[in-house]
């Protein structure tokens, strides 16, 4: 996005400066072939300086505007990783958020699954199956769950979820499993992208 409106603003300033130098050579020339209209020739060209004095001052204060709002634009940077359902281990993703950011994680693939021990299952777990000794006990058994620096603070995950960081910290992600004791041999990954745009 910041790659794109800079693009604009440096083509749309060419353009301006391009149409203000051709205007003006064909000025000059005109003066330099016909003498007999240099008096009147002066005074259009020195209209048309004053003219193109405000003009290039307005493109030039818009452009200064408009990089300054560029320059502030929110950086959206994107990460890949795989989440493995090994359980009680969360996986690293390798992104480091600060409270504020704009998280986006999105479960890639037609029909991802992995297997918590029953048998292959989606990122939104199995549904209506909650149990109290489970990481987030108010979400799915299996289902993808998060947490940013610490284990203790967990969230919803599924197959998509939006959020803006509440702290600060390393991002993990992880299956939903017992905290004592894995449910049978969890086995597989999840493939995710993770966005994340900065204040």
């Amino acid at each position: 996005m910041k790659d794109n409106a800079l693009i604009v603003l440096i083509t749309s300033a060419t353009a301006v400066l391009t149409a203000l130098i051709s205007g003006g050579t064909q000025l000059l020339v005109e003066f330099i072939r016909k003498p007999d209209t240099k008096q009147r020739t002066l005074r259009q060209m020195i209209r048309k300086v004053n003219l193109w004095v405000v003009v290039l001052g307005t493109v030039m204060a818009g452009l200064i505007m408009a990089a300054l709002l560029w320059t502030t634009l929110p950086k959206t940077t994107e990460y890949s990783s795989a989440v493995s359902a090994e359980c009680p281990t969360f996986s690293a993703t390798d992104v480091l958020l600060e409270k504020g950011d704009n998280v986006e994680i999105i479960v890639q693939g037609d029909d991802p699954f992995w297997d918590c021990g029953r048998g292959r299952v989606g990122p939104g777990g199995y549904f209506d199956e909650k149990y109290p000794d489970h990481f987030l006990p108010s979400a799915n058994a299996c289902e993808l769950i998060g947490y940013i620096g610490e284990p203790g603070v967990y969230f919803r995950v599924g197959y998509y979820q939006r959020f803006t960081a509440a702290d600060s910290g390393p991002l993990y992600l992880g299956i939903n499993d017992s905290k004592e004791q894995c449910s049978g041999n969890p086995a597989g990954s999840l493939p995710v992208k993770i966005f994340v745009s900065k204040k």
